[in-house]
């Protein structure tokens, strides 16, 4: 698999790549095509908590609200799992506590199944459209795989045009034979049934 890959990395640097050039006009054009696609929504940096106890939910909001170490390790009495995401992946019931938390704040903690959930804020990142200048490596390298995938065909489309194909002998007459006419395969070794 390493050598394939290392293979296939040569062939694009020596093959494909030197042929694709991606100019500032053509970063600008696309952009301009797909300004939507880089609208970024609210993004949440969040703390999930769950405990057995409500005290450990709330020495976590504690120690969080403080800016102390949260000793986010996980136990069995407690687990927090922090990481950033849109409002609209919390689970709905959470959706409009968050929007009423300020970063460093947690919202009450509640029961459900017999364990106490919480929720934390770190910091709320606020919607935006990524800007030409944030979005051109982006774009580059979107830009590079589709003219990589047109120059791959390309290369192919000529390079089969010009290829012989030579089969092995013993190999025709499966190849020739559709597979609706051949004969069925029989396994007469140890453990056939027939």
């Amino acid at each position: 698999l390493m050598r394939d890959h290392l293979a296939m990395q040569s062939f694009e640097k020596r093959i494909l790549l030197p042929g694709i050039r991606i100019s500032l006009n053509d970063v600008r054009s696309y952009y301009k095509e797909h300004e939507a696609d880089f609208a970024l929504p609210e993004i949440l940096d969040v703390c999930l908590i769950s405990a057995v106890e409500s005290q450990l939910v709330d020495a976590f909001c504690s120690a969080f609200a403080s800016g102390r170490p949260t000793g986010n390790e996980p136990s069995e009495n407690l687990m927090a799992q922090c990481q950033e995401v849109s409002a609209a992946q919390l689970p709905s019931n959470w959706q409009k506590k968050a929007e009423k938390l300020a970063p460093g704040q947690c919202a009450a903690p509640v029961q459900e199944d017999g364990r106490w959930y919480g929720l934390a804020l770190k910091e709320r990142n606020a919607a935006h459209i990524m800007g030409m200048t944030e979005a051109y490596p982006l774009i580059e390298n979107i830009l590079q795989q589709q003219r990589k995938d047109a120059a791959f065909e390309s290369w192919l489309t000529t390079t089969l045009g010009r290829a012989r194909v030579r089969v092995n002998p013993n190999l025709m007459a499966d190849l020739l034979t559709p597979p609706s006419a051949r004969p069925s395969m029989r396994d007469d070794g140890p453990g056939d049934t027939s």
